[in-house]
């Protein structure tokens, strides 16, 4: 499946990855059997963090999440710390916690500091748990990612999707802020990881995959990939994530 998204279409794409269907894609792979099935363990992920001049110059961090009510949970709430061990409180805005419920999977966050993130969960099989933890990356540069895509189709190796083998090729475009010229992405890095879709914090970078192009292999077998661009902070700023919609198999 080849995704195209703007930043417009952000709160779709996120509506789409965490919709909450008990189980999207799934693998019999070399860590077992495992369904991409929503718990607390694999609610939570950071999708960019991009410079914000709506905020004043603060950054703003794009959360995406399963909807409270697809945990059978009554609400979320946000919490903060800043080395993700310790020191955990609610975040707050404008004096108060900020508490999610109801169908919304999509938060936006504007900050100064390299938070970590977790949701703190009320009501249902997970009242009172914690969510996975996500981490965020302030910038100053005044720039933010207009558009970006996932292809994952047949034409990348001529293998299809999810089969070993199979290729992902993304693409990402830059804008400055408030021109909206656009900049040249070279400056970009690129990072795939291996992560284990019943647990966000379960990620493992792979060694040497550093171009907008990755070809599965074995050990990618029941895991899902991630590809995290990255700005110089000079020229670009913050980092745009995508993650696979395909549990290789």
């Amino acid at each position: 499946m080849k995704k195209v998204f703007s930043l417009i279409s952000l709160l779709v794409v996120i509506s789409l990855l965490f919709s909450g269907c008990d189980i999207l894609f799934s693998g019999d792979g070399d860590g077992g059997y495992l369904p991409w099935v929503r718990t607390a363990d694999n609610l939570l992920f950071t999708e960019m963090c991009v410079y914000s001049s709506s905020s004043g110059g603060k950054t703003a961090v794009y959360l995406g999440y399963a909807a409270p009510n697809i945990l059978g949970a009554t609400s979320y709430t946000l919490e903060c710390s800043l080395d993700g061990t310790t020191d955990w409180q609610n975040y707050l805005n404008d004096g108060e916690p900020v508490t999610i419920s109801g169908e919304s999977t999509l938060l936006s966050v504007y900050t100064n500091t390299d938070y970590k993130y977790r949701f703190h969960i009320t009501g249902g099989t997970y009242d009172g748990q914690k969510s996975n933890i996500e981490d965020s990356t302030v910038t100053t540069i005044h720039t933010y990612f207009n558009s970006w895509g996932l292809d994952e189709t047949i034409d990348n190796t001529g293998v299809s999707a999810p089969n070993v083998g199979y290729g992902l090729s993304a693409d990402f475009s830059v804008q400055s802020i408030p021109a909206g010229t656009p900049i040249d992405t070279s400056v970009l890095t690129y990072q795939w990881y291996r992560v284990n879709p019943a647990d966000m914090e379960d990620r493992t970078l792979i060694e040497g995959a550093t171009s907008t192009t990755y070809t599965t292999t074995s050990a990618d077998k029941g895991y899902l990939l991630i590809i995290e661009a990255k700005g110089d902070e000079t020229t670009i700023g913050g980092i745009c994530r995508q993650i696979s919609s395909n549990i290789v198999n």
